[in-house]
């Protein structure tokens, strides 16, 4: 579209011009000249003058779009016009060599005097005119940050309870396995049925004291969980309602969907059972090593030991699964954008016969999520070897401890720190796995903290 006297609007430059079916020339804020290529040329007027001068200032760097124009036109008055153009720009070009470069240079500052100084490179340039960008994914530990806002929705007290109520628990299951050992060695409470009542009682006060202590522990931390829940919930939709227009033109609507369903749905439901679980785990391997510890005090000896080797066993199996819990999050939400996309233009995919290759591409991007599946099982698998290994070894200990301390011990003690023994090989698995289903788990507060924290319209 030529505007004015000397002004071509258009994307690729006047090379695209012979192309082009129609072109309309505005000159004064009017349709002057409507027409083909051709056409316009023909009629000598101001689209004919416009090229003229054009042609005549073009640089030599220009030879190629020259070359397009000629092989565009076609015999007749249009091509003279061009070719006298070329004589009268290749004449100048000849006589004043020193004026046109003055001239270039001068044509190239204009043609730069609207642009930033710096010249950016073009990857950042097509950075820059991407719309919708790569959703990325965090690295390396999860920020104590987003663990102090998720307890900080649980509540000061309602966290106290929960933790007080688990060493209640666990105190009383400890002590009522001691009280049994006692039972077993107490020859008068195969008589005396007074000792013996005695002796049941205490057992059962202590068994309904750790089922209590256990309910209210669940209770509070299940209180608090949901707290902690709603909140997260109610900051992530006030923050969602007030995004800028610009906010959902960048990001697709499955990025959205994402944090609202499985991430909420993380926050509401599992979150909450691996904080129970990793609870219960973590004070009953500390049960086993105080049991072992009263039973062989020589037992406590070598604990640092197992505690650095099972230290260095989850800090490598944590930072790795925490990393395929953030994959398997980015790659979940192409698949709620595919098929949100799939649904609404479900007539024109229809009405183009494209139901198989959108069906494929839905496929593709569930089975490119599933990918990070494998690497978690295998992930499983190394740790259950390795903690496998550390429990045989605190058993061998144990059994060896016990053995070597026999005549200083009963037989009922023994049995009791070798049982106790027996389950650290478990115990200690599944407090590594909780260790790691919460550290993956509260990736999903972080993700939702991500949309919190962005701009807002006024």
């Amino acid at each position: 579209m030529l505007v004015g006297k000397s002004r071509l609007l258009v994307t690729h430059g006047i090379s695209f011009l012979p192309f082009v079916e129609e072109i309309f020339v505005m000159k004064d804020g009017e349709v002057s000249e409507s027409g083909s290529y051709q056409e316009l040329l023909d009629q000598k007027g101001a689209f004919a003058e416009f090229l003229t001068q054009h042609i005549q200032e073009m640089d030599d760097e220009d030879e190629d779009e020259l070359k397009l124009i000629q092989e565009a036109l076609k015999d007749g008055e249009a091509k003279k016009i061009v070719q006298r153009a070329m004589s009268t720009r290749s004449q100048r070009s000849g006589s004043s060599n020193g004026s046109v470069r003055k001239k270039r240079v001068s044509r190239a500052e204009s043609r730069n005097s609207n642009k930033p100084r710096a010249v950016e490179p073009a990857a950042q340039q097509l950075s820059a005119a991407t719309l919708i960008e790569k959703e990325e994914s965090a690295t390396g530990a999860v920020g104590y940050l987003v663990y102090v806002k998720y307890f900080k929705g649980i509540g000061l007290w309602l966290g106290f309870w929960s933790i007080f109520f688990s060493v209640i628990n666990q105190g009383a299951s400890i002590y009522a396995n001691i009280w049994l050992t006692d039972w077993s060695e107490d020859e008068e409470a195969a008589t005396d049925n007074s000792v013996r009542d005695m002796y049941l009682g205490v057992y059962g006060g202590l068994g309904g004291a750790q089922s209590i202590a256990l309910l209210i522990a669940s209770i509070t931390l299940a209180l608090g969980c949901v707290r902690a829940a709603r909140e997260l919930h109610h900051n992530l939709l006030e923050s969602s309602m007030r995004m800028p227009m610009s906010f959902f033109d960048t990001t697709p609507l499955g990025r959205i969907m994402n944090r609202f369903s499985k991430d909420v749905d993380v926050v509401d439901n599992i979150l909450p059972q691996s904080i129970r679980a990793w609870l219960l785990m973590f004070f009953n391997v500390v049960g086993v090593f105080v049991v072992i510890g009263i039973s062989t005090p020589i037992f406590l000896a070598i604990v640092p030991v197992f505690l650095v080797i099972y230290y260095l066993i989850q800090k490598f199996y944590i930072a790795t699964s925490r990393q395929l819990k953030r994959l398997e999050s980015v790659t979940r939400s192409p698949i709620y954008s595919h098929f949100g996309e799939s649904i609404t233009g479900q007539s024109t995919i229809r009405a183009y016969g494209q139901q198989d290759r959108f069906m494929n591409e839905s496929e593709q991007r569930v089975d490119y999520n599933q990918l990070t599946s494998y690497p978690s099982i295998i992930a499983n698998r190394w740790l259950a070897v390795r903690l496998e290994v550390v429990g045989a070894l605190v058993v061998f200990f144990a059994a060896l401890f016990a053995m070597l301390a026999r005549d200083s011990i009963g037989q009922a003690t023994v049995g009791l720190s070798i049982s106790y023994a027996l389950q650290i090989s478990a115990t200690l698995s599944f407090l590594v796995r909780m260790t790691a289903e919460v550290e993956t788990n509260i990736v999903a507060i972080e993700r939702l903290e991500e949309y919190t924290v962005l701009p807002r319209e006024a």
